[in-house]
């Protein structure tokens, strides 16, 4: 499974676009995508590409509004279904963020992806602005996290503050095969660093306090052979 998150410079006039491209055939090599942008209204999208085409466009539309960590949050989703029977899932969450589901080739829910990319971006978001856990060094595993793209949200997301992350990357080979790491080194105002660190998609290594000689990957050589 090609499971990847993507980000691109996307309007709202781009979004029936993608949408047109998906109807007629078009399968990216991408499963699941989040997109910032300013302003959208799925409606208004679905709507102009039923009229510019003029084709029975088979979608199912659901609506919920949900209580989460950072408030309330307001979600249109559309399932549209084509020719080969495919179905690709179209969430815009409070005319802002675009979720996007366009291969079945994973067994990921559009809900499951949204909440674990939140998850993640809350966590860091809060480190940021000065929340410092008891714990000093933590794995958590997810089904799947794109750190870069989490990364690039909370900065779009609070623009009057500047994120000072360096980032690096790096690929190993080890007992369990080949390790791809991304890890970003995050500072406060306070001088503290926290790390963050995404192996393979999937697993996320934390030090969130400097109380300890421990590096991250001396604490995720230790896990991995707990594991």
């Amino acid at each position: 499974n090609d499971l990847t998150v993507t980000n691109w410079i996307q309007t709202e006039e781009d979004t029936p676009q993608e949408q047109i491209r998906w109807y007629f055939g078009w399968t990216p090599k991408w499963t699941l995508a989040m997109v910032e942008l300013t302003f959208i209204n799925i409606d208004n999208c679905i709507n102009r590409v039923r009229q510019r085409f003029d084709v029975k466009l088979f979608a199912n539309r659901s609506e919920e509004t949900i209580e989460g960590p950072e408030g309330r949050s307001h979600r249109i989703k559309y399932c549209i279904s084509r020719g080969d029977e495919t179905i690709g899932e179209f969430l815009v969450e409070n005319n802002k963020y675009i979720y996007i589901k366009a291969r079945e080739d994973t067994d990921i829910s559009l809900s499951t992806f949204i909440s674990m990319t939140k998850s993640m971006m809350f966590m860091i978001k809060q480190w940021c602005f000065g929340w410092t856990p008891k714990w000093t060094v933590m794995m958590i595993e997810f089904r799947f996290i794109a750190i870069d793209d989490i990364i690039n949200t909370i900065r779009e997301s609070i623009p009057d503050v500047k994120i000072f992350a360096n980032r690096s990357e790096e690929t190993i080979e080890g007992p369990d095969g080949v390790s791809h790491r991304v890890k970003y080194c995050i500072s406060r105002d306070n001088g503290t660093t926290g790390e963050f660190l995404v192996e393979n998609n999937k697993y996320l290594y934390i030090k969130a306090r400097e109380n300890t000689d421990i590096s991250l990957s001396t604490f995720i050589s230790m896990t991995k052979t707990m594991m």
